[in-house]
């Protein structure tokens, strides 16, 4: 089982990583609030989701998850309608 810093510095990771993949900005944005594209798979929705909502989360910034396919996640990213993915791999 990890530890408590371990999974923190997880936590930080993605979030980082997140940002910096979702670098695109928009006048109109709520920055208080990301809208965050995921693939359904059981370690994504009882890992990765819960880690990402709660790092977002302690810096103010509510999450709504939506859930895309590879292709599409990537469309929805590159065209700004999603702020961030939980994970990305080749499509």
């Amino acid at each position: 089982m990890p530890s408590v810093t371990s999974t923190a510095s997880v936590a930080f990771a993605l979030a980082l990583s997140i940002n910096l993949t979702a670098s695109t900005a928009y006048a109109d944005h709520d920055d208080g609030h990301f809208i965050i594209g995921y693939i359904n798979h059981p370690r994504v929705n009882d890992f990765y989701k819960p880690i990402i909502k709660r790092a977002y989360e302690q810096i103010g910034i509510a999450v709504t998850f939506e859930k895309v396919g590879g292709k599409r996640g990537l469309k929805l990213l590159n065209e700004g309608m999603t702020d961030a993915d939980v994970i990305r791999y080749d499509t």
